[in-house]
């Protein structure tokens, strides 16, 4: 039960502590409670949101399901799009950590659930204390996605009890995010075998115990379909009777449209990344995994890696039959299987315009890699005698305890929505400014020439729909996002659209600036000036040198000696930021702070502009 409490524990301190805050949902973090306040409304979801896939294979398609959306929909409809949100969230993760614990209690005992807590909460700690409560698809499936791979090792032990909650929590996870669709119904499929030919060996063998496992086998089965119809009922629905093309229908003919794929050859090194080599599923992979620039291990010692794992595994299953545990047996098995699903889902990753996949399209190794760790240590627990054993058990709960108070802390990776923190201040003084617009009749909100995933545009939609205002969105691809009946079709009387920094402080000719918020008090824009003219001798004598490779962003000596050109085009901000410079270390902290200050006056300075829409 500590265990648990010490699982649970920050999730709820980092929940708490946001709606505390007053935490508001930005960017792609908007469109959650956006979409779980449209649930049985004119607006209600039947799909899940837009999905990314759409810009590599040409085809629009969203993720496959709105099951997300309508688990949300209750605490958004108490709390409101920000802390509804949040709430949610922080329950859905909790739920499967206490799924996680009875499911680990059936299979092994309390060993088991002791050592299944301390791999949720190493799960959070990895993730650090503001990704537990955030509702973007990449992190907020984690923990339910480390709960089915819990109830799969179930299925396979035998469990056929398990099997309603395997199918509704893996219909979550499949329809919420589309990258899942190739590695869950691989898993299901091997744990549902695994499970039927424990079940046939028991009809083979017969005796008294075999008549009622059939009728509990038959019964689950039973509910499982029941639960799976309902689950899936919305996009079914939306393929059957949608208007146009439906999602599902899209989603199957756009495979094999993805272009270049990781490919076998080079899956092991993204699966060793996080699975066999250090810092595995620890701080701060979450962060630096995958990331632009950031280089992975070679092949050859991914193979090693993944073979030792594997060998650990293999030991495991065997230590574990010969002394009759089943459950660590299977947990090995499960493991291994994990394992070799996760290169073949990896090698099917289209690569895109990028050398690289994004870390968000693999979020899942990582809980991939917390259950495989728990399956090496949960079989091979029969090495230790009993005394040992015991004392394994209690170093695993301090463990459990360890990783827990190290997560109680505030910690953000960065990463997704998150890396947008600082933007939450300004939306919150951004929002009361649109009251004026409470009277428009509807308004058309214009994306054209925005930053790509800026943080702005999307809280704005949720609180133009709290002033009761009808917003409407032109651009195919968002309005899958916000739902095709917010498409413009003549409804909107006024154009609304957001701009950035120098933009923002400009009002273009026919338009009115119905919000702004300087990202820079006077003080910070003073000292930006007197940074950069600090900063302006420094450079013309030559004083930034280039790394050889270690920038994205060409430069010419001529330029490096250029401040007017470094400032103006931000190159300076980027070189700084991938470390590309070598400089004095005198220098070093005047060239951090320029380019706080210069993105802060860049990306935390944003205004609002309406103007007449224009109808040709």
């Amino acid at each position: 039960a500590a265990c648990v409490l010490a699982a649970i524990l920050p999730i709820v301190v980092a929940t708490v502590r946001a709606v505390a805050s007053d935490w508001i949902a930005i960017g792609d973090n908007a469109f959650f409670g956006l979409r779980a306040a449209d649930v049985l409304t004119e607006h209600h979801p039947w799909l899940g949101l837009w999905s990314s896939a759409s810009v590599v294979t040409g085809l629009d398609v969203n993720h496959p399901g709105p099951l997300l959306f309508d688990l949300l929909a209750i605490p958004v409809r108490i709390g409101g799009p920000d802390a509804g949100v949040a709430v949610g969230i922080g329950l859905l993760n909790i739920a499967c950590v206490v799924g996680i614990a009875i499911v680990a209690r059936r299979q092994a005992g309390l060993a088991g659930v002791v050592t299944a807590m301390a791999a949720a909460a190493a799960l959070g700690w990895a993730l650090g204390s503001e990704l537990l409560y955030e509702p973007w698809q990449p992190h907020s499936l984690l923990f339910p996605t480390l709960c089915v791979l819990f109830l799969l090792w179930a299925l396979a032990c035998g469990d056929v009890a398990i099997l309603p909650w395997a199918v509704a929590t893996a219909s979550l996870i499949m329809q919420t995010h589309g990258g899942y669709l190739a590695i869950v119904p691989l898993l299901g499929a091997a744990a549902v075998a695994a499970g039927g030919v424990r079940l046939w060996r028991s009809w083979q063998a017969g005796g008294d115990a075999w008549p009622a496992l059939r009728r509990r086998a038959g019964r689950s089965v039973v509910v499982a379909l029941v639960v799976g119809l309902v689950a899936w009922s919305q996009p079914v629905a939306e393929q059957v009777a949608g208007e146009g093309r439906g999602n599902l229908e899209r989603i199957v003919s756009s495979v094999g449209d993805a272009g270049a794929t990781v490919g076998v050859g080079h899956a092991p090194r993204y699966v060793a990344e996080v699975v066999a080599l250090p810092p595995w599923w620890g701080r701060p992979s979450i962060s630096e995994s995958f990331t632009p620039g950031a280089a992975l291990p070679s092949r050859a010692t991914s193979l090693v890696a993944l073979a030792v794992v594997g060998a650990l595994l293999v030991a495991g299953w065997a230590i574990a039959r010969r002394r009759g545990d089943s459950s660590g047996a299977w947990a090995a098995a499960s493991g291994a299987t994990l394992v070799v699903v996760a290169l073949l889902a990896t090698g099917t990753m289209p690569i895109g315009a990028f050398a690289n996949i994004a870390a968000h399209q693999v979020r899942w190794l990582w809980p991939v890699s917390v259950f495989v760790s728990f399956a090496i240590v949960a079989s091979l627990l029969g090495l230790l005698r009993r005394e040992a054993r015991r004392w394994l058990v209690v170093g695993t709960a301090a463990l459990a305890g360890a990783f827990a108070a190290l997560n109680l802390p505030y910690s953000n990776p960065a990463v997704g929505p998150a890396a947008d923190a600082d933007a939450i201040e300004t939306v919150r003084e951004l929002r009361p400014q649109l009251a004026p617009l409470a009277d428009e009749r509807g308004v058309l909100i214009d994306t054209t020439g925005e930053r790509f995933a800026e943080p702005y545009t999307f809280p704005v939609m949720v609180e133009l729909e709290r002033l009761g205002v009808p917003w409407f969105v032109a651009d195919p691809a968002l309005a899958r996002q916000v739902g095709t009946s917010r498409a413009h079709d003549g409804q909107a009387s006024s154009r609304l659209y957001l701009r950035e920094g120098d933009a923002a402080r400009e009002v273009p000719a026919g338009a009115e600036r119905v919000a702004f918020v300087e990202g820079l008090s006077d003080a910070e824009a003073g000292e930006l000036d007197e940074t950069q003219a600090r900063l302006r001798s420094f450079i013309a004598d030559g004083g930034l040198v280039l790394r050889s490779g270690s920038s994205t962003v060409e430069v010419t000596p001529a330029q490096l000696r250029d401040a007017d050109y470094l400032f103006a085009s931000r190159a300076l901000v980027e070189l700084v930021t991938d470390g590309a410079l070598d400089v004095p270390a005198r220098w070093a902290a005047s060239l951090d702070r320029y380019v706080e200050l210069q993105r802060g006056a860049d990306f935390l300075t944003v205004a609002v502009f309406v103007e007449p829409l224009r109808t040709t």
